[in-house]
């Protein structure tokens, strides 16, 4: 009798009681709480992973010291003449100070300094400099250019920044030492003399090899002496020079001094004990970016969680399903319902916690080995190895919590047994509920709205000024309940979509037959298996979605200079002859081997014809087009006016610069079209057969002509000044149609020879493009650059090619479906494996009646492809529907998405279709390799 009230007693009795029977029920079947704790631990593995290298990229104060100041006690920046108001951040000097009035600015110096620092410090205090300045060297291949350092870099102050590697220091000025990638790139050893043309013309004797350890090995570098390669010393660029205090500690007062003196300050004492961060400094925080960051990382977070939740509710309820007899059993000696609910969820906690140590412990090791694999030789990509024990400790919380939630509803069901059928093991599976798919459906709606409701207040709080993070927080919210809500709503219409899918296999074959029926009529272990998979698929399609619309946001910002593939020469100041333009479309021959060579000419602008007094032809936006109120030339922009580069406009930043940017080119028709990457269609070749121009942006049509104004240099470089005004010389106006290229590119309006002639447009050579294989290399670059030296054209020709945007999204979503097909095997190896082993004893049933192992395999064939099809094609699904509202949340100024909706459907598919059938494949492979005989003397179901 003491011991019934004993179990029926609430309070912490009962719970350590429930965690003691939770514990030692986890150790007598090992097998069975290995695979939960496993489960768990999948998901931790990838957060663990991620946290610990997000924190090995962020640098402790002592690391901050060692990255940028050495053994140095202060590195001193010149930003501005004397300002009493100006204040710096303490731990971040060269990002971020502050005016007096308020204001940011970010290493501006609104006019030239008054003097050295030492004038500002102690009399006598030691004082070394470094100054970056580009080289143009003769290199193995011809001529480069490359960064150098001017300064005692090998100086022991640096040590920890800088690593002498072979050789010496330079003892004179002619004397350098150089990085180990720029002496394979200049072609030569220590010991043997380099030559350079810019700054000035030196040869230099390379007497050593050094590095800075803060950038890659790759990095090609040039160390000297101060002042040594271009003559230029630290008094003359005071804005450009770095001033490092070898000895001299600055405290926070002397700081907050030299601030009023026009210096900010990154000191060694105030990094590794900071004062009190201003107040300021709070409210000039970026909040787009913390909103950015939480808009993603909060659903990433929220959906991990419930993906583990479901990953363990799964074995959870199959566990569960399996210790019926021994629940009942405690029943039976006087058990209440709290009691069998608290055993159940107490083995949520203590398998949680399991998982959530294992997976913690390993994710550091895989974050180990991806920092290991990953590095560049920096130190500044991963300033150290930091497992941070609030994170860790935080991430299993959170594993414990998804383990106590997983174990819920298998607690829910094991308070409602009926005891007396599990004692004579007779339980029947819960007959099918009526109502259970109206409920998802009101669960599915209400879902739906949620998400719908978060994305308004999320678009709400991001147009709010300052972006108010408070009204947004419950957007994002909504954003995160809802698609757990969907997945809910999918997990309680599951045992209905899985009769309906036995319904259509019942003429697919006996084994697809007997499959989807066992399935459907065992829904309490089937469902769970489903819900394994969906949880996965849908985050992976979440972040695949998002990761695609990111990329298609980045491609259609994406202004191409020429079409893909085609490597052109541009020209800075200067305007080449035929004869130039020549030879270098014979180096681009020779070198690249490159082909379809072809010279194209332009209108000639004062960006390549420095110093001329002539008056430029440029063509005139027309605001009526898709814009409102655009100058239409160089005059006063009326306030609130919408520029060509808003979304509105949707047109490249380019048009509005009429001083450089050519927009007027002459060109053949096969020419013009290798530059823009289409062939002209049949108006526009016609059009200029016929003497009119083609326009490539819509901005310059006038009711179907261009019109071309005259100015002089001087205009237009008052084009975007508010003051400036003034009248073309003289205006012409040529008809003109319009053809849009496939994307944006560099190529705004073409007419031919005669057309230019007619209209009196003066133009020259001033680009070159030829089709190239691949994108040149340095070695190829350098005989490039060679060439134009020799021809005259010097560093005033630029060698570009177009490789069009970057693409990283199908790397990302090839690695995420890798990573998600790994947690999906696992999981629904598990989950299946769990199933299976409950329903072993249909399979010995069907051994008894002489199934042959082919029918067998063939049952697990298809079970595998019900339950991983449904939960794939409903994660995938499912997965885009936050994605969509995550990347119609940030809508910009015109009304588009910042984020577009761009689902990656060929990697969706594979994970719908693809990752099922993989699946299917290993349970045939792995079932029915033996005859089984059902030898069981329990009653049969």
């Amino acid at each position: 009798m003491s011991s019934q009230k004993a179990l029926r007693s609430g309070g912490r009795g009962s719970l350590r009681l429930a965690l003691r029977i939770a514990r030692r029920d986890a150790v007598t079947h090992l097998g069975r709480s290995a695979l939960i704790v496993v489960l768990i631990a999948i998901p931790i593995i990838g957060l663990s992973a991620l946290a610990t290298v997000t924190t090995s990229n962020i640098p402790t104060p002592a690391e901050t010291v060692r990255d940028n100041l050495g053994n140095n006690q202060a590195k001193l920046t010149v930003v501005s003449t004397p300002n009493s108001s100006l204040k710096q951040d303490p731990l971040n000097p060269e990002d971020w100070n502050i005016s007096g009035s308020g204001q940011v600015d970010s290493q501006g110096a609104p006019t030239t300094p008054h003097g050295l620092p030492s004038a500002y410090l102690p009399t006598g205090t030691t004082i070394l400099t470094l100054r970056d300045v580009a080289v143009v060297a003769r290199t193995a291949t011809g001529t480069g250019s490359m960064s150098a350092l001017q300064g005692s870099a090998w100086n022991s102050s640096f040590r920890g920044r800088f690593a002498v590697l072979s050789g010496r220091t330079p003892r004179s000025p002619n004397e350098i030492m150089a990085t180990p990638a720029a002496l394979v790139r200049l072609g030569k050893a220590v010991g043997q003399s380099v030559t350079i043309s810019e700054p000035r013309h030196e040869t230099l004797t390379i007497v050593g090899t050094m590095r800075d350890l803060t950038e890659p090995d790759s990095t090609e570098r040039i160390f000297a002496r101060a002042g040594a390669l271009d003559g230029v010393s630290a008094a003359k660029d005071l804005l450009d020079t770095s001033f490092y205090l070898p000895n001299h500690a600055v405290s926070w007062a002397e700081v907050e001094r030299l601030n009023q003196d026009g210096i900010t300050v990154l000191s060694r004492s105030v990094v590794l004990n900071p004062p009190p961060i201003p107040g300021a400094w709070s409210e000039v925080e970026n909040p787009y970016a913390d909103f950015q960051t939480v808009l993603v990382a909060l659903p990433v977070v929220a959906f991990s969680l419930f993906e583990v939740a479901l990953l363990a509710g799964a074995a959870f309820m199959v566990g569960t399903k399996q210790q019926e007899r021994s629940l009942a059993t405690l029943s039976s000696v006087g058990g209440d319902r709290r009691m069998l609910s608290r055993v159940v969820s107490s083995a949520g906690v203590v398998l949680g916690l399991a998982g959530g140590i294992l997976g913690s412990l390993l994710g550091a090791v895989v974050a180990w080995i991806y920092m290991q694999s990953t590095s560049n030789g920096s130190i500044s990509a991963f300033p150290g190895f930091h497992v941070n024990p609030f994170v860790a400790g935080g991430i299993v919380a959170f594993a414990v919590l998804a383990g106590w939630i997983a174990a819920l509803v298998p607690a829910r069901r094991a308070s409602r047994i009926d005891v007396v059928a599990s004692l004579r093991g007779a339980a029947r599976p819960l007959p099918p509920s009526r109502r259970a798919p109206l409920v998802g459906v009101i669960v599915a709606l209400v879902g739906i709205a949620v998400t719908v409701a978060g994305t308004a207040l999320v678009v709400t709080g991001d147009a709010a000024s300052n972006h108010a993070l408070s009204v947004a927080q419950f957007g994002i919210a909504g954003v995160v309940a809802g698609p757990i809500l969907l997945q809910i709503a999918a997990l309680i219409i599951a045992p209905a979509i899985l009769r309906a899918v036995a319904r259509v296999l019942t003429r697919a074959g006996t084994a697809a037959r007997l499959a989807s029926r066992d399935i459907a009529r065992n829904a309490s272990r089937s469902v769970p298996a489903v819900g394994a998979i969906m949880s996965t698929i849908f985050v992976a399609s979440f972040v695949m979605t998002y990761t695609a619309a990111a990329q298609a946001e980045q491609t259609a910002d994406y202004v191409y200079r020429t079409a893909p593939g085609l490597v052109s020469t541009q020209f800075y100041q200067f305007a080449p002859s035929k004869g130039q333009s020549a030879q270098l479309a014979s180096a681009l021959k020779s070198t690249l081997h490159a082909t379809a060579i072809s010279v194209l000419d332009s209108a000639r602008t004062p960006g390549s014809n420095p110093g001329t007094k002539e008056h430029f032809a440029v063509p005139e936006l027309n605001g009526a087009a898709r814009c409102t109120q655009l100058p239409s030339g160089p005059v006063a922009v009326k306030p609130g006016s919408l520029s060509v580069t808003s979304l509105d406009c949707q047109g490249p930043e380019y048009l509005i610069d009429p001083e450089s940017s050519p927009h007027i080119w002459i060109a053949s028709p096969a020419a013009i079209s290798r530059a823009i990457g289409t062939p002209l269609n049949a108006t526009s070749r016609a059009a200029l057969a016929a003497g009119k121009a083609v326009a490539f942006y819509p901005q310059y049509l006038h009711a179907g002509k261009v019109i071309i104004n005259w100015w002089t240099a001087h205009q237009l470089g008052q084009f975007e000044d508010p003051g400036g005004s003034g009248h073309p010389a003289r205006s012409a106006s040529v008809p003109a149609v319009l053809q849009t290229p496939p994307h944006a590119v560099n190529f705004d309006l073409v007419m031919t020879p005669a057309t230019a002639h007619a209209l009196g447009v003066q133009y020259s050579e001033s680009q070159i493009i030829a089709k190239a294989a691949s994108a040149p290399t340095d070695s190829q670059l350098d005989a490039l650059d060679a060439t134009s030296q020799a021809i005259g054209a010097g560093p005033r020709a630029y060698f570009f090619y177009e490789g069009g945007p970057q693409s990283f999204a199908s790397t990302a979503q090839w690695a995420i479906l890798a990573l998600s097909a790994l947690i999906a095997l696992g999981a629904a190896a598990i989950a299946i494996g769990l199933a299976r082993a409950e329903g072993r004893r249909d399979e010995r049933v069907l051994g008894s009646l002489g199934a042959p192992p082919l029918l067998r395999r063939s049952f697990s064939f298809w079970s595998a492809v019900v339950i991983t099809g449904v939960g794939s094609i409903g994660g995938v699904i499912l997965g885009t529907v936050p994605a969509l509202a995550v990347s119609q949340s940030l809508v910009q100024e015109g009304g588009r998405a910042a984020v577009p909706y761009s689902p990656p459907w060929l990697i969706l598919a594979i994970a719908a279709i693809g990752l099922p059938l993989l699946l299917a494949i290993g349970s045939w492979l792995t079932a029915g390799r033996s005859r089984v005989q059902y030898n069981v003397r329990a009653p049969i179901e």
